[in-house]
């Protein structure tokens, strides 16, 4: 039996590239650092949406030198071109979010606002906590209900600053608005993981349960579906 040839390793050590300030860091689960090492600014997003291939070439013949194919990474260098035109968060997520488009949902933080999250939806589930120490955010009122039974929904194309005691929101043409505050009524079970390891992994477990409790609603005693569908 042949033996396949087995390749050896270089002994050369790649050498790594300086890091400038346009480079930036970013994951293959859509989540990416980004640090301005010049201006210490630091955003952390996660993001999806459809155009940012278009943006990314436009980001790409400004200077801008990318290190993954992600999105967030483009959304990034984004709100960096928004603070580094002297813009406020208030008017750099407004720019951000009139040139994106499609799905997504993010959240971003810079060391220039330490105390202030920005945080926009359209078409991605998203949610704001009100608790009695803080605000918080998570993609649906039960993964923040360890936290706070009080939660603020966001409309498609909102935006909101988030402080401790502070959340404002806006609509896409920058117009501040009044979301309503909902008291979120949750079971013990749904709110604990149930010993998984997160709701996403709690979830998928729980599917068949849930497709057949949706069917036993929807049948009657023949197993014919008897409701629901007309």
């Amino acid at each position: 039996m042949s033996k396949k040839p087995v390749k050896k390793k270089s002994d050369k050590t790649p050498k790594k590239a300086p890091l400038k300030k346009t480079s930036a860091v970013a994951n293959l689960k859509s989540l990416t650092d980004q640090l301005d090492q010049e201006k210490q600014k630091f955003i952390r997003l996660f993001a999806e949406f459809e155009n940012y291939k278009k943006i990314r070439v436009r980001l790409e013949a400004s200077g801008h030198e990318f290190s993954s194919d992600t999105d967030s990474e483009v959304l990034a260098y984004l709100f960096l071109d928004a603070f580094d035109a002297g813009l406020q968060p208030f008017e750099a997520t407004r720019r951000v979010i009139a040139e994106i488009e499609g799905a997504y949902a993010f959240g971003a933080i810079s060391t220039d606002f330490p105390n202030l999250i920005i945080v926009a939806r359209n078409a991605s589930p998203l949610a704001i906590g009100l608790g009695d120490s803080g605000s918080y955010i998570g993609s649906d009122a039960t993964a923040l209900a360890h936290i706070t039974r009080k939660v603020i929904y966001l409309n498609d194309l909102d935006y909101a600053l988030i402080r401790a005691d502070n959340v404002q929101v806006f609509c896409s043409d920058g117009t501040q608005v009044k979301r309503e505050t909902v008291i979120v009524a949750a079971s013990p079970g749904r709110i604990n993981k149930g010993g998984y390891r997160h709701f996403m992994e709690k979830e998928i477990y729980e599917q068949p349960d849930s497709i057949a409790n949706t069917l036993a609603a929807m049948t009657g005693v023949d197993g014919k579906i008897s409701v629901g569908i007309s």
